[in-house]
Protein backbone atom coordinates (compact mmCIF):
# COMPACT_ATOMS: atom_id res chain seq x y z
CA UNK A 1 0.00 0.00 0.00
CA UNK A 2 2.87 2.42 0.75
CA UNK A 3 4.65 2.35 -2.64
CA UNK A 4 1.07 2.92 -4.40
CA UNK A 5 -0.06 5.82 -2.14
CA UNK A 6 3.38 7.14 -2.54
CA UNK A 7 3.74 6.78 -6.31
CA UNK A 8 0.33 9.25 -6.45
CA UNK A 9 1.50 11.75 -4.05
CA UNK A 10 4.83 12.20 -6.82
CA UNK A 11 2.42 12.22 -9.39
CA UNK A 12 0.00 14.96 -7.57
CA UNK A 13 3.70 16.96 -6.39
CA UNK A 14 4.58 16.76 -10.41
CA UNK A 15 0.84 18.16 -11.79
CA UNK A 16 0.90 20.82 -8.73
CA UNK A 17 5.30 21.34 -10.62
CA UNK A 18 3.44 21.53 -13.86
CA UNK A 19 0.57 24.16 -12.69
CA UNK A 20 3.58 26.43 -11.32
CA UNK A 21 5.37 26.45 -14.23
CA UNK A 22 2.29 27.12 -16.39
CA UNK A 23 2.32 30.95 -14.89
CA UNK A 24 6.49 31.47 -14.81
CA UNK A 25 6.60 33.48 -17.69
CA UNK A 26 4.22 36.26 -16.23
CA UNK A 27 6.17 35.49 -12.54
CA UNK A 28 9.41 36.02 -14.75
CA UNK A 29 8.06 39.82 -15.44
CA UNK A 30 7.39 40.87 -12.10
CA UNK A 31 9.72 38.70 -10.27
CA UNK A 32 13.30 36.92 -11.22
CA UNK A 33 13.93 35.46 -7.90
CA UNK A 34 11.05 33.33 -7.93
CA UNK A 35 11.25 32.49 -11.32
CA UNK A 36 14.66 31.27 -10.97
CA UNK A 37 13.30 29.15 -7.66
CA UNK A 38 10.46 27.79 -9.62
CA UNK A 39 13.02 26.62 -12.19
CA UNK A 40 15.71 25.18 -10.00
CA UNK A 41 12.97 23.42 -8.19
CA UNK A 42 11.90 22.04 -11.42
CA UNK A 43 15.10 20.80 -12.45
CA UNK A 44 16.03 18.98 -8.68
CA UNK A 45 12.31 17.43 -9.29
CA UNK A 46 13.52 16.15 -12.40
CA UNK A 47 16.65 14.35 -11.66
CA UNK A 48 15.87 13.29 -8.65
CA UNK A 49 12.71 11.78 -9.25
CA UNK A 50 14.09 10.18 -12.50
CA UNK A 51 16.79 9.14 -10.22
CA UNK A 52 14.84 7.22 -8.12
CA UNK A 53 11.97 5.87 -10.24
CA UNK A 54 15.19 4.22 -12.17
CA UNK A 55 17.03 2.64 -9.48
CA UNK A 56 13.74 1.31 -7.75
CA UNK A 57 12.67 -0.13 -10.97
CA UNK A 58 16.05 -1.62 -11.88
CA UNK A 59 16.10 -2.71 -8.28
CA UNK A 60 13.23 -4.67 -8.62
CA UNK A 61 13.66 -5.89 -11.81
CA UNK A 62 17.22 -7.23 -11.00
CA UNK A 63 16.42 -8.76 -7.10
CA UNK A 64 13.49 -11.07 -8.45
CA UNK A 65 11.48 -10.55 -5.46
CA UNK A 66 8.96 -7.91 -4.69
CA UNK A 67 10.41 -5.24 -2.10
CA UNK A 68 6.95 -5.18 -0.44
CA UNK A 69 5.27 -8.84 -0.27
CA UNK A 70 1.52 -7.04 -0.81
CA UNK A 71 2.67 -5.74 -4.13
CA UNK A 72 2.23 -7.92 -6.85
CA UNK A 73 2.56 -8.09 -10.77
CA UNK A 74 -0.62 -5.77 -11.57
CA UNK A 75 0.56 -3.74 -8.78
CA UNK A 76 4.11 -3.44 -10.34
CA UNK A 77 2.29 -2.72 -13.72
CA UNK A 78 0.30 0.02 -12.35
CA UNK A 79 3.34 1.93 -10.56
CA UNK A 80 4.93 1.72 -13.86
CA UNK A 81 1.87 3.40 -15.77
CA UNK A 82 1.18 6.23 -13.16
CA UNK A 83 5.67 6.49 -12.98
CA UNK A 84 5.34 6.45 -17.12
CA UNK A 85 2.94 9.59 -16.75
CA UNK A 86 4.72 11.16 -13.95
CA UNK A 87 7.93 11.37 -15.60
CA UNK A 88 5.67 13.08 -18.88
CA UNK A 89 4.90 15.43 -16.81
CA UNK A 90 7.60 16.68 -14.82
CA UNK A 91 9.38 16.27 -18.23
CA UNK A 92 7.23 18.96 -19.75
CA UNK A 93 8.20 20.62 -16.75
CA UNK A 94 11.88 20.66 -17.91
CA UNK A 95 11.23 21.60 -21.15
CA UNK A 96 8.71 23.86 -20.89
CA UNK A 97 10.88 26.52 -18.53
CA UNK A 98 14.08 25.23 -20.55
CA UNK A 99 15.28 28.68 -22.91
CA UNK A 100 15.49 26.29 -25.99
CA UNK A 101 11.73 25.55 -25.89
CA UNK A 102 9.92 27.33 -23.10
CA UNK A 103 6.04 27.63 -24.50
CA UNK A 104 3.73 25.11 -23.00
CA UNK A 105 2.98 23.27 -26.39
CA UNK A 106 5.78 22.19 -27.83
CA UNK A 107 7.52 21.21 -24.47
CA UNK A 108 4.31 18.49 -24.10
CA UNK A 109 5.20 17.55 -27.85
CA UNK A 110 8.84 17.54 -26.83
CA UNK A 111 7.85 15.28 -23.57
CA UNK A 112 5.88 13.18 -25.86
CA UNK A 113 8.27 12.66 -28.70
CA UNK A 114 11.23 11.80 -26.04
CA UNK A 115 9.12 9.41 -24.04
CA UNK A 116 7.80 7.52 -26.78
CA UNK A 117 11.34 7.52 -28.66
CA UNK A 118 9.65 9.17 -31.42
CA UNK A 119 10.34 12.27 -33.38
CA UNK A 120 7.67 13.82 -35.10
CA UNK A 121 8.32 17.39 -35.68
CA UNK A 122 6.31 16.83 -39.31
CA UNK A 123 3.36 16.33 -37.51
CA UNK A 124 3.29 19.44 -35.69
CA UNK A 125 1.73 21.31 -38.53
CA UNK A 126 -1.41 20.03 -37.75
CA UNK A 127 -3.71 18.92 -34.68
CA UNK A 128 -4.66 16.17 -36.62
CA UNK A 129 -1.43 15.00 -37.37
CA UNK A 130 -0.19 15.26 -33.63
CA UNK A 131 -3.85 13.04 -32.71
CA UNK A 132 -3.02 10.29 -35.71
CA UNK A 133 0.47 10.68 -34.70
CA UNK A 134 0.17 9.98 -31.23
CA UNK A 135 -2.91 8.08 -30.73
CA UNK A 136 -1.14 5.55 -32.81
CA UNK A 137 2.19 5.68 -30.60
CA UNK A 138 0.11 5.19 -27.41
CA UNK A 139 -1.43 2.15 -28.94
CA UNK A 140 1.87 0.30 -30.06
CA UNK A 141 3.05 0.59 -26.49
CA UNK A 142 0.37 -0.35 -24.99
CA UNK A 143 0.07 -3.67 -27.11
CA UNK A 144 3.57 -3.76 -26.24
CA UNK A 145 3.71 -2.87 -22.70
CA UNK A 146 0.47 -5.57 -22.47
CA UNK A 147 1.73 -8.39 -23.93
CA UNK A 148 4.93 -7.66 -21.79
CA UNK A 149 2.96 -8.50 -19.25
CA UNK A 150 0.56 -11.08 -20.37
CA UNK A 151 4.11 -13.10 -20.85
CA UNK A 152 5.48 -12.46 -17.62
CA UNK A 153 1.90 -13.84 -16.77
CA UNK A 154 2.41 -16.66 -18.06
CA UNK A 155 5.78 -17.11 -17.35
CA UNK A 156 4.92 -17.14 -13.04
CA UNK A 157 1.71 -18.96 -13.73
CA UNK A 158 3.48 -21.94 -16.00
CA UNK A 159 6.32 -22.15 -13.19
CA UNK A 160 3.77 -22.55 -10.58
CA UNK A 161 1.94 -25.47 -12.68
CA UNK A 162 5.53 -26.98 -12.91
Amino acid sequence: MHDKMFNKVNLLVSLFILNVVLWVNEIKEFNVIASDVIICVVYIRFFSRLSEVLISFFLDVTDGKPKNKHTDKYDRIKLAIISYIEIFIISTCVYAVSPMIGNIFDAIITSLGAGTFTNIEFAKKSWMGLVAVYLQIFTTLTLVLLSIATYIGYSDESSVKS
